[in-house]
């Protein structure tokens, strides 16, 4: 169990509390207790000076947060402490215990203030609302109740649960409880009123053993025995799943053309399951990072490129297949780095781009350049296949989007963004074309392919650059991200609207990218971050 306090985490399950700075992970000191027993729970006070324990002896210890030294011991349950909070104003701590009871200590002195019964079981959760009197509790008797502090009174029962309650927490203003329970279920409750708002499942999860809000209310965050944190939309209740991890920042995502495999590219490849989240292949044979992915249509093979500048000399375009593996294709690439691949819907082609400002047609059957293509002024930083195949485009830091025909590579006509291109995306039905760009604010533009003309100027991210563009499978929503702010958004094609935000999302690094992926079929959209975080999530505007 861990309690974080700003830069500080705390770690039990043993006879002592270690504290741990998070920033770089160094060991700072223990929290030792007068009479060994094993911590369950452990609690920091809002204003950062008072730690508290719930121990398998039936105590409470309290120690000061800023050195560690130990204060008291408080005594009076007759069972096990499963659960200690401190009210908003640090004024009050609350245990619960095995024996059936809460207890509200007046902080630092330890007196007793009010004992509140009424739980028929073990009380293994506690929670205080935004208001010192107001406090949660989750119980083993499968009940959950809002309690008044001062009063000792139950102001609300909330049943519906089918198993024991583990975990209780209100959200930031007191408009929504959530509770855990082993019955495989999380339940969103109005503690105003007790009755509930939704019920969140699903297939993977198992027993919740704790749950806390984002302070944005937007998200919120399960974890039980299997070590998986499950992140869900509050408003939807629909499921955002975290799948796991690389070592360092994720450049790249793609999905498979059947939706059930999901790539993302960082110094290696990982392919996912994109229901389970499960890992698969790992795809390791770049020497200098991957820039870029992108699977074939049906699935059975995927290309990447990378290299940087100024890195090693590795800028291959590798094609690699699916079932194994096994490289297919090692090509020379681009100098300075390959930041741009796609596979034509035929498998016979790969289209790859990069800093030496070509654009490369290779043959599969063989790996023979077929054709390399200058136009662009800077370095190309994207490139797509139209979904039908006809056209080719590539844009960059010159500010345009190339459109080439995909058959012999002659240029079809000339797009003008408003800045450097990050990212390009073809509608479904490659009548339009999106890109995210490097200015701040309207910074995501939707073009008509046939003739060029600007359909619509999206306000995009208005103080943070646009990394990623991607169309749902209907074409009619456009999801953009910005690594900068941690931000992605949803937009209505049709009126440029501003469908959806969420403004949670890690993304910050040197070079942030967040890019962004839907699945073909729209139930799942996926991302990566530049904290490492691989994360699928449920397509909030899926029919």
């Amino acid at each position: 169990m861990v309690a974080t306090a700003g830069e500080l985490v705390f770690g039990s399950g043993s006879s002592n509390v270690k504290l741990w700075r998070v920033s770089d992970g160094a060991f700072l000191r223990d929290f030792n207790a007068p009479i060994s027993s094993i911590a369950l729970s452990v609690a920091i006070s809002p204003d950062g000076q008072l730690l508290a324990t719930g121990d398998q002896s039936q105590i409470v210890n309290l120690w000061r947060l800023p050195d560690a030294h130990f204060i008291r011991s408080l005594s009076g349950h007759t069972g096990t402490v499963f659960s200690v909070a401190f009210s908003p104003d640090s004024r009050l701590l609350a245990s619960g215990s095995a024996d059936k009871t809460i207890r509200i200590w007046q902080m630092p002195s330890g007196r007793l203030l009010n004992t509140l019964t009424g739980h028929q079981s073990f009380v293994s959760s506690v929670s205080f609302a935004n208001s010192a009197n107001l406090l949660a509790s989750g119980s083993w008797d499968r009940t959950a109740r809002i309690w008044n502090v001062r009063q000792g009174t139950t102001l609300q029962t909330l049943t519906g649960h089918h198993s024991s309650i583990n975990t209780v927490a209100f959200n930031a203003d007191f408009s929504q409880l959530a509770t855990g329970s082993s019955d495989n279920t999380i339940k969103l409750w109005n503690p105003r009123t007790g009755s509930l708002l939704r019920t969140l499942s699903d297939p993977d999860l198992t027993t919740v053993n704790a749950v806390a809000y984002s302070p944005d209310k937007t998200t919120l965050y399960s974890g039980g025995p299997e070590g998986k944190l499950t992140y869900w939309d509050t408003a939807t209740g629909a499921l955002i799943q975290s799948i796991g991890h690389h070592l360092g920042p994720i450049s790249a995502v793609d999905y498979s053309g059947d939706g059930t495999l999901f790539a993302s590219a960082s110094a290696e490849i990982q392919l996912w399951d994109s229901f389970t989240g499960a890992p698969g292949l790992t795809l390791d044979g770049h020497l200098d990072g991957v820039n870029c992915v992108a699977f074939s249509s049906d699935g059975t093979l995927l290309a990447s490129g990378g290299g940087s500048p100024g890195g090693l000399i590795d800028f291959r375009v590798l094609l690699w297949r699916v079932s194994d593996g096994a490289i297919l294709l090692s090509l020379f690439g681009h100098e300075d780095g390959t930041h741009g691949v796609d596979i034509s819907a035929d498998k016979q082609t790969i289209v790859s781009v990069g800093y030496d400002n070509l654009v490369k047609y290779w043959r599969i059957s063989d790996g023979l350049l077929i054709r390399a293509v200058p136009g662009h002024i800077g370095g190309i930083l994207a490139v797509s296949y139209s979904p039908n195949n006809q056209l080719v485009a590539s844009a960059g830091w010159d500010g345009t989007i190339r459109l080439w025909r995909a058959s012999d590579g002659s240029l079809v006509r000339v797009i003008i963004g408003l800045a450097a291109i990050n990212t390009v995306a073809f509608s479904p039905d490659s009548t339009r074309i999106a890109a995210s760009e490097e200015s701040f604010g309207n910074n995501v533009q939707i073009w008509r392919v046939s003739d060029g003309a600007l359909l619509k100027t999206l306000a995009g991210d208005p103080i943070g650059i646009s990394q990623s563009v991607a169309f749902t499978p209907d074409g009619t929503k456009l999801a953009s991200t910005s690594g900068f702010t941690h931000q992605i958004r949803f937009w209505d094609v049709a009126t440029g609207a501003l469908l959806k935000f969420y403004d949670s999302e890690t993304g910050w690094g040197i070079e942030p990218k967040l890019p962004i992926k839907f699945q073909p079929q729209g139930n799942l959209f996926g991302y990566g971050r530049t904290d490492a975080t691989v994360v699928t999530a449920v397509n909030p505007f899926a029919q």
